[in-house]
């Protein structure tokens, strides 16, 4: 039969070679030499090394399109084979098939590799949840990302060789289906090492999509066809990371960081069935080998041979061939070695967006993560508008191709690179300038920054486009080790720039601000600098103490020997300063005596700012200034107009500092703490105010490096030898720890930061970590004050504070959701064991304090009340409720009993948190007292529940007392009776409340009186005032009760809300700390 005009040219080459022709050594091992292939189909074939052909003839039979050749295997062995190819139009070859069923299995590979690349990003607005779940730093828990990229450059190394050996789809579906497995041990990972091994191996076997797509694109569609089916598979890459944050942190934000992996597992094993019932076979070679091992068992004939089947290769010399080939390419190539580096600046820029955006809109302008995942809206839209430009560049081309004979240049394809590569410098200069220098101001509109990523969208489409198409033109034979060398570079540095965008950002931003203002400063444009900028708005960093008076002091510094002032106050950087400043308020002998006031009185309650015995006034005013000024504004409460001129110098100082960032030290955050301790001392500060400032100083302890270990510390570049950028005040005693202030100034703001965050019930800036419990640890051992021997028990109370809180409350919300009551008081009975025991080894010198005797109490009835809010979600009577209802007020009677015991002298130094969180108990008293008696309590239990108001009264009666004996300090004074009017007013309140409640219930027995007094029930009482208050509440309600009442919250109770989430009553905030 005769051949086809496509077999001339092998069919003349067979007639001139009349001899063995070895063309193995002519050919690169994965190019295929046969009847049926154009030049550019042979990227996909295999051959043996060492086998002689010379071709006889072509026929055509019944079984199919063969060629028959004498070949010499490597062992020298001589047989004639009938080599089984296709014919001209034989629909088995993929290149045949219809245009439907190829873009069926395009779209589906397509697909695939979206989800793949979406996998990749969609946890990053989840980032947060993992460090808080796991008690780990942001770099470790971005290793999810890193390395699941990072797998994307491996993989094809290794899954390369084996798809030329048994075929793509085998390869397809068997990586895919172990990336699917392994997507649930990430969604219930409990440690933070099974999420990072399970993301690597979930990298690694997700990478065959990315590598293996574009060879089989290849298969299918001729070069003439093949720029839009390339389109559709160069944007997954761009458009999956695109969308992850887009839909990440709406899930995130509602469903938690768990969630995303459900997510991923859901898309990725739809995909998976898809891509089995879809995706046939397209690698040509095994299609071959398939059916001659087919026709060899029908015709019983082993002459029939794949041209595949002669490979001789094993998997080691294959494995050999495609890791050494792709080095090899990307060190002699110019052209891959560019392209691939091209290629990994893209891919980097893609990455740090998902980390650089979160910061910009969420920090900067305090959008949430979902709102935040829209800004990737323009990026992906401009994917969108290049994928519709694929045709008319594609029409291009094909216009351009034919006007050349033969192979067309591969440089055809690097037309539409000339204009799109300018795409990518414009938006990214649009996001420097108006992302990171104007447009990302809390004020100014997110439109610009938005807007900055559609040309970016556009512009990877077509470079990533013309990319690969490039590659597989110029290198057709070895076209998948070079992509496999684009892939590697690009994967690790995309994976890196998640690791140090956080780090640099800070950097980056001051750069760019700076350039703008030189500009603006040569007239070129015009800006307000940072400085003049918070010049203008040194008000908000005033604003912190709203309440505080900002007008002339001179009105109170009528007995002072301060100098009288006038105006208001404004940020003159000219003043005089501190040191020049203070001793015209107070004299040296005044300083000197509050000096010691606090070295003996204060510093034992927050023993995290230690001034050593012998140190005076002069010589703390000239080594540490700001402190010297915190201490005297704190001390200094009996002093009525000094006290107010120095708390005014001391914000004036603070403002300056806060603006001029050059002049910040270690001194400004040890003042700044001092003041934030003993805060109400000196003003009438609110709790959120006071979480501000907490929020203000640890910035400035993760400005300053203090918050990691000296050798690790990456956001200045410290190290123990060189400290090129080191706060003044700050030095390290190896590369494991800081000096010992710089220890305890970390745990103080620790200390500070957790309380206030539990209290403003706000996420807090610091979390525990290793490092934190090295520093408690090593100033023990040391024992350079007696202090430092408690810094362990005080860091164990603010750490199991901070992992209820987190647990129940904000880390994971579907787990406390389908938490049962069981667990949760199978957790509860855990935590009381461990509260036990720190009562049991209590340090010896806290004993005979009261005040610090206060923390366990204080913390059992607080996660009593977090339990709640973590129990099933429901009104609805239950035994589990109302036992922990009973336990929290139990601890809170303790905490009462505790503070009651605390001697009058030293009340007044108690720190801020202790008032706040004394305010916190006296509410959640009142609140669980309401939700008890409108959960089905009878008159007599009530009863007891009232009388717990005693507590209120007697504490009322030490502050009053103690607001008496304040002298001429009209604002403490007038401070104490602010809390004493609020606490009264809960008292009332909820007295009113609770016997508008019984009064009202129709479920309780008629007998029972339809008005109870406070007085009634005292006079009413068979236990006696002096009785256990709570003797009739343990073990809760009897059966009678449960079966007699009916379990409803009341209505009328208007000056309270009810929480249905929680069961609790709602009492609004008052306005004291």
């Amino acid at each position: 039969m005769a051949a086809s005009p496509e077999l001339s040219f092998n069919q003349s080459s067979a007639n001139i070679a009349e001899k063995k022709v070895d063309i193995a050594s002519d050919l690169e091992p994965g190019e295929m030499f046969r009847p049926g292939y154009q030049a550019d189909d042979t990227s996909s074939d295999t051959v043996a090394e060492g086998v002689d052909h010379t071709v006889v003839h072509n026929v055509e039979s019944q079984h199919g399109y063969y060629e028959t050749r004498d070949v010499t295997t490597r062992h020298g062995q001589a047989k004639t084979c009938k080599i089984v190819c296709f014919s001209t139009n034989d629909p088995t070859n993929p290149k045949n098939w219809s245009k439907a069923r190829k873009w069926t299995v395009t779209l589906t590979l397509s697909w695939v590799c979206f989800s793949v690349a979406f996998a990749s990003a969609v946890i990053t607005p989840g980032i947060a949840g993992v460090v808080e779940r796991f008690d780990t730093s942001s770099e470790v828990a971005l290793l999810t990302v890193t390395l699941f990229v990072y797998g994307f450059g491996i993989g094809p190394l290794v899954f390369s060789p084996l798809s030329e050996l048994y075929g793509r789809r085998i390869i397809y579906v068997l990586t895919f289906g172990v990336a699917v497995i392994f997507i649930i041990p990430c969604a219930v990972a409990k440690n933070i090492e099974t999420l990072l091994v399970c993301r690597a191996i979930d990298g690694i076997a997700m990478s065959v999509p990315v590598a293996n797509i574009g060879g089989s694109l290849a298969d299918m569609w001729r070069p003439e066809e093949r720029g839009v089916p390339m389109t559709a598979f160069s944007a997954a890459p761009f458009l999956g990371p695109i969308m992850g944050p887009l839909i990440g942190g709406f899930v995130y934000e509602n469903k938690g960081w768990r969630w995303l992996y459900w997510l991923q597992l859901i898309i990725c094993g739809f995909l998976f069935v898809c891509l089995v019932v879809l995706v046939p076979e397209t690698y040509a070679p095994v299609i071959l080998e398939k059916r001659a091992k087919k026709l060899r068992k029908q015709t019983g004939d082993d002459s029939y041979i794949a041209e595949h089947e002669l490979a001789q290769h094993t998997f080691g010399e294959i494995a050999q061939i495609y890791l050494a080939r792709p080095l090899r390419l990307l060190v002699t190539e110019p052209i891959v070695t560019l392209f691939a580096i091209y290629a990994a600046i893209l891919y980097g820029l893609l990455y740090m967006f998902f980390v650089a955006y979160p910061i910009v809109f969420e920090e900067g302008k305090g959008y949430s993560a979902g709102i935040s995942g829209l800004m990737f809206i323009p990026i992906s839209g401009g994917i969108v508008v290049g994928l519709a430009g694929a045709p008319f560049v594609n029409a291009h081309y094909n216009k351009l191709r034919s006007q050349h004979t033969g192979l067309p240049p591969p440089e055809l394809r690097l037309i539409p690179m000339i204009w799109s590569c300018w795409l990518i410098p414009i938006g990214v200069f649009i996001h420097l300038v108006f992302t990171f220098a104007w447009t990302s101001y809390d004020d100014l509109t997110w439109v610009g920054p938005c807007l900055a990523g559609l040309p970016i969208g556009i512009g990877f489409v077509f470079l990533y486009n013309s990319f690969n198409n490039y590659i597989v033109d110029a290198y057709q034979h070895t076209a998948a080790s070079a992509l496999a060398a684009k892939t590697l570079v690009r994967s690790i540095w995309g994976g890196s720039t998640v690791l140090f965008t956080t780090q640099i950002m800070p950097k980056q931003i001051d750069v760019i601000e700076q350039t703008v203002e030189n500009l603006s400063q040569s007239g070129l444009c015009f800006y307000e600098s940072r400085l003049e900028r918070l010049e203008r708005d040194i008000g908000r960093v005033m604003s912190l103490l709203p309440d505080n008076d900002q007008s002339s002091p001179a009105s109170v510094l009528a007995d002072s020997e301060a100098p009288q002032t006038s105006g208001a106050f404004s940020p003159n950087f000219e003043q005089p300063t501190v040191d020049t400043v203070i001793y015209d308020i107070i004299s040296v002998q005044q300083a000197d005596l509050l000096v010691a006031d606090y070295r003996d009185t204060f510093a034992a309650r927050f023993p995290y700012v230690i001034i050593p015995e012998g140190v005076t006034s002069l010589t703390l005013r000239q080594t540490s200034p700001m402190l010297f000024l915190a201490i005297l504004v704190t001390t200094s409460w009996k002093l009525r107009g000094q006290q107010d001129h120095l708390d005014q110098t001391f914000l004036k100082a603070l403002g300056t500092k806060l603006i001029l960032e050059a002049d910040r030290d270690m001194d400004l955050l040890r003042g700044l703490m001092v003041y934030l301790n003993w805060i109400h001392l000196h003003t009438a500060p609110k709790t959120q105010q006071a979480y501000r400032l907490a929020s203000i100083a640890a910035s400035i302890a993760v400005e300053f490096g203090i918050t990691q270990r000296p050798g690790k510390n990456k956001h200045q570049q410290l190290n123990v030898e060189t400290f090129n950028e080191r706060p003044k005040g700050l030095s390290a005693v190896d590369a494991e720890l800081w000096d010992p202030g710089a220890r305890r100034a970390y745990l103080g703001c620790y200390q500070i930061t957790t309380w206030y965050s539990i209290m403003t019930r706000k996420s807090s800036p610091l979390i525990y970590n290793d490092y934190l419990y090295t520093c408690a640890q090593s100033l023990a051992a040391a024992k350079e004050t007696p202090s430092d021997l408690d810094l362990v028990f005080h860091l164990e109370v603010a750490r199991e504070a901070e992992k209820a809180y987190t647990f129940f409350n904000y880390t994971d919300i579907q787990q406390t959701q389908f938490m049962g009551e069981q667990q949760i008081q199978v957790y509860l009975n855990a935590f009381s064991v461990k509260v036990q025991d720190w009562r049991f080894r209590f340090p010896s010198s806290l004993t005979q304090d009261p005040c610090q005797q206060i923390w366990p109490w204080l913390l059992e009835a607080f996660v009593r009340e977090l339990c709640l809010s973590g129990m099933t979600r429901s009104t609805d009577f239950s035994m589990a409720r109302i036992r922990i209802l009973v336990d929290t007020l139990l601890s809170t009677k303790g905490y009462f009993d505790t503070f009651l015991t605390i001697p009058p002298e030293n009340i007044f130094s108690l720190p801020s948190t202790h008032w706040a969180l004394l305010g916190y108990s006296i509410l959640l008293t009142a609140s669980i007292s309401l939700s008890i008696q409108t959960q089905g309590w009878n008159i007599e239990s009530a009863r007891s529940i009232i009388k717990l108001d005693t507590y209120i009264d007697a504490i009322s009666l030490r502050v009053k007392d103690l607001s008496l004996e304040m002298g001429s300090s009209e604002h403490l004074r007038n401070w104490y009776g602010d809390a004493l009017a609020g606490w009264e007013a809960v008292k009332m309140r909820y007295l009113a409340a609770g016997q508008e409640s019984l009064s009202e219930t129709e479920s309780y027995p008629q007998s029972a009186p339809s008005h109870v007094s406070h007085k009634a029930v005292e006079q009413s009482d068979d236990l006696g005032p002096q009785s256990s208050l709570l003797d009739q509440l343990r073990g809760g309600p009897s059966e009678k009760d449960i079966a007699e009442n009916s379990i409803r919250p009341q209505s009328g109770l208007e000056a309270f809300d009810f929480c249905a989430d929680t069961g609790l009553w709602i009492i609004p905030d008052l306005n004291y700390l």
